[in-house]
């Protein structure tokens, strides 16, 4: 069975989702070659690489073409209220 390595999220601002992602959610920047447009992150397991595109798809749950993804932690109510403190919406 072949394995996922990273799932790539269309983004409509690179430098503010990047913070998001690094700052908020505790993902780092890769230091990879990457295109124009184009941001690698790292965390553990499968790792989001962010694209920027000019029609991202809005948050409007469920939605087939959006990505969400789940965080492991041994502690969801501290996970919750850390990332909920830090003004991450939950759907």
């Amino acid at each position: 069975m072949a394995k996922i390595c990273f799932i790539t999220v269309h983004v409509d601002d690179l430098e503010n989702s990047k913070d998001f992602y690094v700052d908020t959610l505790g993902f780092a920047e890769r230091d990879v070659p990457a295109g124009p447009g184009v941001a690698p992150l790292q965390g553990e397991g499968i790792s989001p690489v962010l694209i920027e595109v000019e029609n991202v798809t809005k948050p409007d749950y469920p939605n087939a073409t959006q990505v969400i993804f789940g965080v492991e932690t041994d502690d969801i109510q501290a996970t919750f209220s850390e990332y909920k403190a830090k003004g991450v919406q939950f759907f």
